[in-house]
């Protein structure tokens, strides 16, 4: 969730619209992931491959149903393991989910990552080491500062950042204010 962030916010051109995008994939990846509902449109189904709470989900469920077993009335037991694998649509083992939530994790950091460096390195004044307000640098660090904290709060007065000979620092709305 928190690499979601950071794609998101590496994306979105302001704080606002990056904790939109990022909710809203959450919401998303929640609702088809089996969490909320058993059954889901087939054209949903893609993704799951790319649902980052899908596989521990279905890990989790297949470590509780193991070695359960369930009266079926006529039918007489059921093991819990038959029912993950007949509801879940999901052929891998416990550790073949945990490997793979490990890979998807792994490839959105990276993709995060690239996503980072091309905003950062997006066009620049040419003496880099100064912040204009709404540049990437001041629009980076307070998109950092969000996610690092989780809330809105410390992104006012809060963190300085040097540039330059002179010290700005971060305002609610994201811009920045030169302090002499």
């Amino acid at each position: 969730s928190e690499t979601m962030g950071i794609i998101c916010s590496a994306m979105a051109p302001n704080t606002t619209l990056a904790i939109l995008i990022a909710t809203a994939a959450c919401f998303i990846f929640i609702g088809v992931c089996g969490f909320l509902t058993s059954e889901n449109p087939v054209y949903y189904d893609w993704i799951n491959y790319i649902n980052y709470f899908y596989y521990p989900l279905v890990a989790l469920i297949a470590i509780e149903m193991d070695g359960l077993e369930f009266n079926d009335g006529d039918n007489g037991t059921i093991q819990g393991q038959d029912l993950v694998r007949d509801n879940l649509k999901n052929s891998l083992g416990i550790w073949g989910n945990v490997g793979v939530s490990i890979a998807l994790l792994a490839a959105l950091r990276i993709l995060g990552y690239f996503f980072l460096l091309s905003y950062h390195n997006g066009p620049r004044e040419k003496d880099s080491a100064q912040a204009q307000p709404g540049s990437v640098v001041a629009r980076a660090h307070s998109h950092a500062m969000m996610l690092r904290t989780g809330t809105m709060q410390h992104l006012s007065q809060v963190d300085l950042l040097r540039t330059g000979d002179k010290n700005t620092s971060i305002q609610r709305s994201g811009d920045i204010e030169n302090k002499v």
